[in-house]
């Protein structure tokens, strides 16, 4: 069965892309390269700032412009979704879209733009339809001002307080939750951000469909393949996704693979993580395979025990070692024994050769070192913080 079946493959597919604006300002990269035309009249201008040099700037943007618009719609036809029936919503961020969330995290994308022009005291950004509208094209529909334009019928969504992808995940449960209107969703989400993986929740079997209320038909259950992106690379899929964030570990006991077991969790495994595209840092030390594994077993960020996302720095190396070392030799253990009994840590405090252990190791320890010697920082109520900051739709 290929992505573009489902069991209602019988119903007409309502087909909708979900372009996240987000993507004009990554392919604004390439017009700064060294020899494209923007960039090149835009030295000319600040060398000369004539009316006439600055309106062959803007028109060598507007002609890039067009290009990006071009290849996005090459994309979206290549894709599947070129029918014409297809509803295309262009979404765009608000330019006070971040500040919900830099009153929970005040580093929030902190580092976006950060010697810019346009960085701003109160965390507002630039208003992107503003600039197409100096290019002579209409934010909403994309279409060039020019009478000689084809017109389509795209659309946008705009909220000044919201971010791109609140709207995506907001128009997302609108459509799945709309079932009489559509019995067989199909939604393509254009974008590179990850963050939006955690949409498969509504599509995920082992996740409860409470968000349909009464509207859901239990025999016909919204399929995983309902939503897809694309990185305007390639189509990603719930597997293919799932199997980019597979990890294979090798350990002493053999090997072992873990992954996220359920969509509804992405969420809580990139606030452990974090997400370097947002500035969020997550619990330090963290990687994928350590958090998974947590999340796994214990179902939810905020069933996991203190003590394992916990980091306690090592203050005192001399007084640990002296104290791992003193009852070591009042026990007649072995170097071999400690390490079979508690781990490699207790042997490296002992030799003084790390600076800070987890926090459940610090509690097989404790009788012993008592309190003293360690500085410890609990990370679960940041992480607790970073995921209200990535869970879609954002609730303030």
């Amino acid at each position: 069965m290929t992505w573009e079946q489902s069991s209602s493959s019988s119903i007409p597919p309502q087909r909708y892309v979900l372009i996240d604006a987000g993507y004009f300002i990554g392919r604004q990269t390439r017009w700064w390269r060294p020899r494209a035309s923007p960039r090149r009249r835009w030295g000319i201008y600040k060398n000369n700032p004539t009316t006439e040099n600055y309106s062959k700037y803007i028109h060598s943007c507007a002609k890039e412009l067009k290009k990006d618009i071009g290849f996005l719609k090459f994309r979206i036809n290549n894709s599947g979704f070129g029918k014409p029936d297809t509803k295309i919503i262009v979404c765009y961020d608000g330019v006070q879209g971040k500040i919900k969330r830099l009153d929970k995290f005040e580093a929030y994308k902190a580092h976006r733009n950060a010697g810019s022009e346009f960085k701003s005291e109160d965390g507002s950004i630039p208003d992107l339809r503003k600039n197409f509208i100096e290019y002579g094209y209409d934010p909403s529909s994309l279409v060039s001002f020019s009478p000689k334009s084809r017109m389509t019928d795209w659309s946008s969504l705009y909220e000044a307080d919201k971010e791109a992808d609140d709207l995506i995940a907001e128009k997302v449960l609108s459509i799945l939750t709309d079932r009489a209107s559509h019995p067989n969703p199909k939604i393509l989400i254009i974008s590179s951000d990850a963050d939006l993986w955690q949409l498969w929740k509504y599509t995920d079997p082992s996740t409860p469909k409470t968000f349909l209320g009464n509207t859901a038909d239990p025999s016909d259950p919204i399929v995983p393949t309902s939503i897809l992106f694309h990185n305007m690379k390639e189509i990603i899929t719930p597997d293919s996704a799932m199997e980019s964030l597979r990890t294979t570990k090798s350990s002493k006991s053999g090997t072992y693979s873990t992954s996220l077991p359920s969509w509804s969790l992405y969420a809580d495994l990139k606030s452990i993580t974090g997400d370097n595209s947002d500035n969020i840092p997550g619990c330090p030390d963290t990687g994928f395979a350590r958090a998974s594994r947590l999340i796994t077993t214990y179902q939810g960020l905020e069933y996991i025990p203190d003590e394992y996302l916990t980091i306690c720095f090592v203050a005192d190396p001399k007084y640990i070692s002296e104290k791992l070392e003193a009852w070591r030799a009042e026990n007649n253990y072995t170097y071999k024994y400690c390490i079979e009994t508690y781990g490699n840590f207790c042997k490296s405090l002992m030799k003084q050769e790390i600076k800070k252990i987890w926090g459940e190791d610090y509690l097989k320890i404790k009788d012993i070192v008592g309190d003293q010697g360690f500085v410890s920082t609990n990370y679960k109520p940041h992480c607790l913080t970073y995921r209200e900051i990535i869970k879609l739709p954002f609730d303030c």
